[in-house]
């Protein structure tokens, strides 16, 4: 299975988060050790654990669970300058969207326009 990355949240000791590729963030048990598929995945509706403070999973941890890291990771950091009115009108467009301003800019970069 490929995903984005997996995180442990403290407040769910014996499961680690899983950002599965082209699917989203889903919860697996992780005990014992086994290979993962599909079926033991369970939808996850909290916070993102990056904004939980999760742990990520060592991915050396990753071969242990069947899992394979993708390349494909928002890890490239990008630094834009911008005017205040500019960054202001961001910050609130994002705001009303209910995302970051981060996934704003990525998702209007990915749908190829503004809005």
């Amino acid at each position: 299975m490929t995903i984005n990355g997996a995180w442990l949240v403290e407040t769910l000791p014996y499961h680690y988060v899983i950002d599965v590729t082209g699917i989203g963030l889903r919860l697996a048990y992780i005990t014992p050790c086994r290979t993962l598929v599909q079926d033991d995945l369970t939808p996850y509706h909290g916070y993102h654990p990056r904004k939980l403070r999760g742990i990520p999973m060592p991915e050396y941890y990753y071969p242990l669970y069947g899992l394979n890291k993708s390349k494909e990771t928002a890890s490239e950091v990008v630094y834009v300058r911008l005017t205040p009115t500019d960054k202001a009108t961001i910050e609130k467009k994002a705001r009303s969207s209910g995302v970051s301003v981060s996934e704003y800019i990525r998702n209007t970069s990915i749908e190829g326009g503004q809005s």
